[in-house]
Order: C-alpha cells, then sequence, then structure tokens
C-alpha cells in the first residue's frame, strides 16, 4: 500500500539539532540538514508519496507548523525527537494525533536508548525507529507481521519489538531528495559555498569514548559507488559544496583515500569539510584531501589533561593533537577542535588549561562544550552510580 508520508522536524522554543542520535542546543543561530531524515528521504521515496517539513530550519512556530500540516493530505508521519527537546516534541505531536487520524513514528536519540518505555508513557506514538539507514522501515509501513528488525510498533495493547542488533559490513543509501529540504535555509560559519549539501560515507564510530552515545554505534563502511552516485547527482544540481557528516570520515584511511582519488578522477570540483580523529589521518592522506577540494576537518580534543582522555576512553595522545594541528595547517586544510568543559576529575586548573590548549592549538573555529551524562554512555552509567545525575532526567543539552 502507497502511503502520503511527512518527514518531520518539529518546531521548537530553541533552535534544536536533534539528528544522528546527538541532541543539542545551536549554539550561534548555525543549522545543519537533518541527516535522519535526509537518509530516510532515499528509503522511501521510490515506494511512498513524500513530502517533508523542517520547522526548525524554515523558523516556524508551532501554531504555523501545524497549519501547515493540516494542508498535508498524509496518513503517516515519521518524525525526528531528542533529549534536548522531546517533552516539547511530544507536546506539538500529541496535538496532531488529536487532530487528524495518523501514524506517528519518531526516530532519535532518546527513542533509541528509551523506545520502549517512551512508548508505554506515550499511548499516541505508534513506532520507533531505531536505525535511520534501515530498510525494514518499508516492511512496517507495507503491513508486515511479527518483529520487525530495527522496528518497535503497536499491536492491539502490545508493543512489539523487533531485533536492536546493529547490521554490520558495507551498507548501501538510495539517494537522498535532497531537493526536498529547504537547501538555503541551512548554514555552517566554516562552509564557503551555499547551498551545501549534506552526505554520509560511512556510519558510527570507530572511537569508544565514554562520554559519546556513539559508542554503541558499529563502524560502517558506505559503498564507494553509491557514494559517487550521490555525488554526481549533487553536481548535477548545482551544489558546489559538501559536508561529510560522518563521525570519522577517516575511520577506514583506505576508504577515505579511495573517495578522494575517485573524486579528482571524476573532476567533481566540490569543496568540502569532514570530521575525524587525530589518530585516524597522516600527512599523505591530508594532502590528498586536500587535492580533492577538503578546505576544513573538525576533530574533537576534549581535554588539555591526557589522564582525563584516558580516563574517557578517547584513545589519543595529546602530543599527536598538537602535530596533527600543526600539520593541517602546512598542507592548508583549516580545523575545527571541539572541547569538553566539566568532566569529572578536573580541577579549575584542568578547564582553564583547555583554554590554553585551545590558543595553543590555534585552530581556525573551536567548540566549547559541557560534560553531559548523555543516554547510552558510559559516562552517564558513571554519573548514575555516583549520584552525580538523576536517572530520571532525560532532557539534556552540552551546548553553551
Amino acid at each position: 500500500m502507497k502511503r502520503k508520508i511527512l518527514l518531520l522536524n518539529p518546531p521548537g522554543k530553541r533552535l534544536y539539532l536533534r539528528d544522528y542520535y546527538c541532541s543539542h542546543i545551536s549554539k550561534g543561530n548555525y543549522y545543519w540538514h537533518p541527516i535522519d531524515l535526509l537518509a530516510l528521504s532515499g528509503i522511501l521515496a521510490p515506494a511512498h508519496t513524500l513530502s517533508v517539513l523542517d520547522a526548525m530550519a524554515l523558523r516556524l512556530s508551532p501554531d504555523k507548523s501545524m497549519q501547515h500540516i493540516l494542508k498535508q493530505n498524509v496518513d503517516t508521519i515519521i518524525f525526528l525527537t531528542g533529549t534536548v527537546s522531546w517533552e516539547e516534541d511530544f507536546t506539538f505531536i500529541r496535538q496532531i494525533k488529536e487532530t487528524r487520524e495518523v501514524t506517528l513514528m519518531g526516530t532519535g536519540d532518546l527513542l533509541l536508548f528509551e523506545g520502549i518505555r517512551t512508548m508505554q508513557a506515550y499511548p499516541f506514538l505508534d513506532g520507533v525507529l531505531l536505525d535511520f539507514l534501515s530498510t525494514s522501515i518499508l516492511d512496517y509501513l507495507g503491513g508486515a507481521n511479527g518483529p520487525i528488525p530495527h522496528i518497535l510498533y503497536r499491536q492491539g495493547n502490545r508493543i512489539i519489538a523487533g531485533s536492536t542488533e546493529w547490521e554490520c559490513g558495507e551498507f548501501e543509501l538510495p539517494l537522498p531528495r535532497h531537493t526536498l529540504f529547504p537547501l538555503s535555509r541551512y548554514n555552517l560559519p566554516h562552509i564557503r559555498y551555499h547551498p551545501f549539501a549534506s552526505v554520509l560515507a560511512t556510519f558510527g564510530c570507530p572511537g569508544q569514548c565514554a562520554f559519546c552515545p556513539m559508542e554503541s554505534v558499529p563502524f560502517r563502511l558506505r559503498k564507494l559507488e553509491n557514494i559517487m552516485d550521490e555525488l554526481n547527482m549533487l553536481s548535477g544540481l548545482g551544489i558546489r559544496e559538501i559536508w561529510f557528516r560522518d563521525q570519522t570520515f577517516t575511520g577506514n584511511q583506505k576508504h577515505a583515500h579511495t573517495i578522494c582519488e575517485k573524486m579528482i578522477e571524476s573532476g567533481l570540483h566540490f569543496s568540502w569539510s569532514c570530521e575525524t580523529r587525530v589518530d585516524k589521518i597522516n600527512e599523505n592522506l591530508l594532502r590528498l584531501m586536500n587535492r580533492a577540494g577538503c578546505h576544513l576537518i573538525t576533530m574533537g580534543v576534549e581535554s588539555a589533561s591526557q589522564e582525563t582522555l584516558d580516563r574517557y576512553k578517547k584513545n589519543i595522545d595529546l602530543k599527536r593533537v598538537q602535530e596533527m594541528f600543526l600539520l593541517c595547517k602546512r598542507v592548508g586544510i583549516r580545523t575545527l577542535a571541539h572541547f569538553i568543559l566539566g568532566l569529572p576529575a578536573g580541577t579549575e586548573k584542568d578547564q582553564l588549561d583547555i583554554i590554553a590548549l585551545a590558543k595553543e592549538l590555534h585552530p581556525d573555529f573551536v567548540s566549547f562544550n559541557i560534560a553531559t551524562p548523555q543516554l547510552g554512555t558510559r559516562f552517564r552509567q558513571e554519573a548514575i552510580r555516583k549520584g552525580w545525575t538523576d536517572p530520571g532526567i532525560k532532557v539534556m543539552d552540552s551546548s553553551l
């Protein structure tokens, strides 16, 4: 059965970034594409009639958003939520259910880690998508019976839970429908050309940082031909700037190396940026990335204390941090450094040392974040065990 589906990024009181299982408030009026919904657009569009409402990007009020939704002839809404805003989100989503008969399915960090509990507490929620790359959503929408992998859904008074095991190995992503999204409304301070596009080349992260929700998401590579198909499509749309939304673009250096070679060989003259780790780059790769159009790399430094980095399993060396930031500058790639203030065991001096290190590294951009015991992390388990946080607290934000 062909459905009429709306992909919804709900409105909110603040500018909430909810995607990729890590939600927080935008710190500087910047806003990027919700990668979960973008990926789902490619999966769903071939089989269903699809529309998109990114109320965050459009800066729509709840009233304006509701008016827009009520004008849409849709029978299914797949919405994005997060720990930073879920109470607001659910108030809005409940109002939709009270106004019209529609299937409501959510995805996001809260639902990844608290899906069954959330469905038990909120009967208007019909289903939860645990993996936004999974094509199991098509089985659910097609009326499949029995447990469906990566899906929670209601059947009478029961909640049916499919397998929660993450898929492994290479993946393909049906080409996302970028043009359904308000491309002109997305912006980042380091982007050189607008509009820009967000692209996944990998999924998950090879790191095991104890403070990051991605530690539980296995690292997977996207098939190279599939990446190039999307890049060629974007070039045909006139897009000149790409932000690779990977947690660690060079997590597999051979894979990253081949992507760069193919971009050069194909004559795709994109300007682009990515995120990675200091232990997953080297001079040869950086020079190749720069030749392929890379102008900025984001890297997590987190702390100026090696003891703190080791305690929270960042698994990087501060000497390596200094070497790689200097090397990026030497090969002509700008840098953005992430730091975390307030990790336990840190003293006031440690926080001042972080600021001193930020000055020493001299990145082109810097982001300071607050240590937050996010759902699904070992840091949260430690915080609950030691009484630093109440396990019932599920609204949180790491931004300053």
